[in-house]
């Protein structure tokens, strides 16, 4: 592997060198001499990266499409210690960041603990997470709880995701591209004035299907097995009628049409599979709108949003058994609404006084219509049986929040103290029926019981900063973040149904700098994290599997992002994370006897991750890119078990094309370039691994105006 990547890395170098002698009527590379400073919301303001408190990632829109990013799981890989998992579930999913996160086809709760914010949309479900990245301007992650300015469930992270601001030129871009096995997507965006300076409207759309890449010889089967169709459509407008006043009004909508996720029994990796399952399917669909009012008063600026959420899927899920599956039949409606006053923007330097305060309300209902799986019971008489859940959530949540910045004894030296009082409620109606799959009887009397319970919670923040220079910035901070509490829906027993919130520590060290006249972007930080009574699954029978809350873990690791400007049109730029994460205390019952996990690695948390990313644009308009990745070992079941530990793998991926002053825009692209073999989630209750995307090539067609 080391001799053919020293191939490809000379044969690249070669190529940018042989290029750089030519000419052409193309688009010129950017004539910059240093690292551009980009302005972020991360704590609700507007503020530089480079002033910001928080160990934080961001993307930009060029790297998001020189790196082919299209899905919150090719996002993961450009993030330090970061993780996307599926969970089998094609259009949702769920992140795990520092050990934290649901794990298994048994997912432990609704809620990632690593919050996506899609333009002030919190998507915090593993339910409906697809998204065009086509019309995205910058994605900011936020490392580490962010519970004090964004709330619940945002124990590990925060994901924001801000789309393209709409401008009062028309502007837009077509744009296509076909890969192997028979992958497609044609999209499309467009924005124009409809008033000038007043009135601006923004759309876009776009259509991608696949065949995937496992295929399935069942007779009668889905052949193209891990086959999927996807659909979004994006509108925005912005009106302003006055220069104190803003108001940002958006709608999208996202569909994805899935056979099943590329999952096969046992840890052979393999591309053809007899599975004996007839019709996998996901379907899911997602509205989302949002109403975002921004007002510029004298002393302070206000700032209202509205989003509403909605979203249906239903499914008919393979476990491993051609006999046996899980289905449901899912719809999840959120409103919030939050109001906050910030003072207003007078002095841009990063240890002036400043405050924001606000409040925050949520509605949440979570109906599932039908929720579970079914065995063929036919050697016993029974033929086909239905074990189905069909159960309702309902969730209120009422927050206060509030920061403020104060500057210190000396200039450069500030501390922000953060607050936040939260009230979620929650009440299950609970169903449960075991039904003739053929004929609807009931095998036993239905089971229904009504629970409800709160959980209130104040959290803190104590950041300090200190600005060494112009261009180095020293900060340290201790978070607190948590989860509430929930109800177990697969649970029979009224008693037992409820389980704790998980709560955390954060402990932060770093530093921001630019240095070699802004050329080099050098951002480390060091952390350490404490968790109390963590939400984790447990199988308490076949196929019944409750939330239980283990006694304590932490996480200690180092995170690092650069971007180093080496000369005009060459830029190099990635991620490092090292972490260990434990498990302190943390014992299960199995059976008659107790399993103890303690000093057991937590799953999907690898031990390191690394990400290298190269592009060369020059004035000619040729334009190559390559990019490095590799994932460190990770265990992916709680006891630590050899079978299901990943090794390291690597995935090497390229683009080369040209860029011309007309718009137009032509590329060839690869991934995985090395055809390596790797898994990328499993189930340990199931004994099936998630087989990851093989050598991949690909052209590209775009047009701008």
């Amino acid at each position: 592997m080391n001799a053919k990547l020293s191939f490809l890395i000379k044969v690249g170098l070669m190529a940018v060198t042989l290029c750089a002698t030519g000419h052409g009527p193309a688009r010129a590379a950017q004539d910059v001499t240093s690292l551009q400073a980009i302005s972020v919301t991360a704590q609700k303001l507007e503020q530089n990266e480079q002033d910001v408190a928080v160990p934080m990632s961001v993307i930009t829109e060029a790297e998001i499409a020189d790196l082919n990013i299209r899905s919150f799981s090719d996002l993961s890989y450009t993030m330090p210690n970061l993780q996307f998992l599926s969970s089998g579930r094609p259009g949702g999913g769920y992140f795990n960041f520092r050990g934290l996160g649901m794990f298994g086809m048994s997912v432990i709760s609704e809620r990632s603990p690593v919050v996506i914010y899609y333009d002030g949309i919190a998507w915090d479900g593993r339910f409906a997470l697809g998204a065009d990245f086509g019309n995205v301007e910058r994605i900011e992650f936020l490392r580490g709880p962010q519970g004090v300015i964004y709330g619940k469930n945002a124990m590990g992270g925060v994901l924001n995701v801000i789309t393209r601001d709409v401008g009062n030129e028309v502007a837009g871009e077509v744009s296509a591209y076909l890969e192997e096995r028979n992958a497609y997507k044609a999209g499309f965006w467009v924005q124009g004035p409809v008033v000038d300076d007043k009135l601006a409207l923004y759309a876009s759309g776009s259509f991608d299907a696949t065949d995937g890449w496992i295929t399935d010889h069942t007779p009668g089967g889905e052949e193209h097995w891990d086959g999927q169709k996807n659909q979004h459509v994006f509108l925005k407008g912005v009106a302003t009628p006055c220069d104190a006043f803003k108001a940002t009004v958006q709608y999208s909508f996202d569909n994805t049409h899935a056979h099943n996720a590329p999952f096969i029994v046992g840890r052979d990796i393999t591309h053809d599979v007899t599975t004996g399952f007839h019709d996998p399917y996901f379907k899911t669909d997602s509205h989302n709108a949002a109403l975002k009012m921004d007002l510029a008063m004298s002393p302070f600026d206000l700032t209202a949003i509205s989003t509403l959420r909605d979203t249906h899927t239903k499914s008919h899920q393979y476990f491993g058994l051609p006999t046996s599956a899980g289905f449901d039949d899912i719809q999840e409606r959120v409103f919030t609404q939050e109001i906050r006053l910030a003072s207003a923007k007078r002095d841009s330097r990063p240890d002036a006084f400043s405050w924001l305060v606000g409040g925050f309300f949520s509605v949440e209902n979570l109906k599932r219509d039908t929720t579970g799986y079914y065995y063929d019971l036919s050697a016993y008489g029974q033929g086909t049986v239905n074990y189905d859940y069909p159960t309702n959530f309902d969730t209120n949540t009422y927050a206060l929040f509030g920061e403020i910045t104060v500057p210190l004894f000396f200039k450069g030296l500030s501390m922000a103290l953060g607050v936040r009082y939260e009230n979620v409620n929650t009440t299950m109606d609970h169903r449960y029926e075991e039904t003739s799959r053929e004929t609807g009887a009931y095998y036993a009397d239905p089971i229904a019981y009504t629970v409800d319970d709160a959980w209130d919670n104040l959290l803190g923040k104590i950041a300090m900063q200190y600005q060494l220079s112009e261009d180095v910035m020293l900060y340290g901070s201790i978070a607190q973040g948590y989860t509430p509490g929930g109800f177990n829906y697969l649970e029979n027993d009224k008693n037992y149904a409820a389980f704790d919130e998980q709560k955390s520590i954060d402990y932060e060290l770093g530093f921001k700098s630019m240095l070699f006249s802004r050329r080099l972007m050098l951002n480390p930080n060091i952390f350490y994290s404490e968790y109390k009574d963590l939400q984790v699954s447990q199988e308490v029978e076949s196929m019944h599997f409750i939330v239980t809350n283990a006694g304590k873990a932490h996480a200690l690791g180092l995170e690092l992002d650069y971007n180093w400007l080496v000369f005009k049109g060459l830029n190099v730029h990635g991620g490092v994370g090292v972490i260990q994460a434990v498990y302190d205390e943390f014992k299960e019952n199995v059976g008659a006897g107790v399993v103890d996990y303690s000093d057991k690695n937590m799953p999907n948390t690898p031990e390191f991750t690394a990400n290298i990313a190269i592009s060369y644009r020059h004035q000619c308009g040729f334009v190559a890119t390559a990019d490095f990745r590799q994932i460190g070992a990770t265990y992916l079941s709680k006891d630590n078990s050899d079978h299901f530990k990943r090794d390291s793998f690597s995935l090497l991926g390229g683009k080369i094309g040209w860029e011309f002053a007309s718009g137009l825009s032509a590329y060839a692209y690869v991934r995985n370039l090395l055809d390596e073999d790797y898994f990328t989630e499993a189930s340990e209750e199931y004994n099936i691994f998630m087989v990851g995307e093989p050598r991949t090539f690909g052209v590209q067609l775009s047009y701008g105006f």
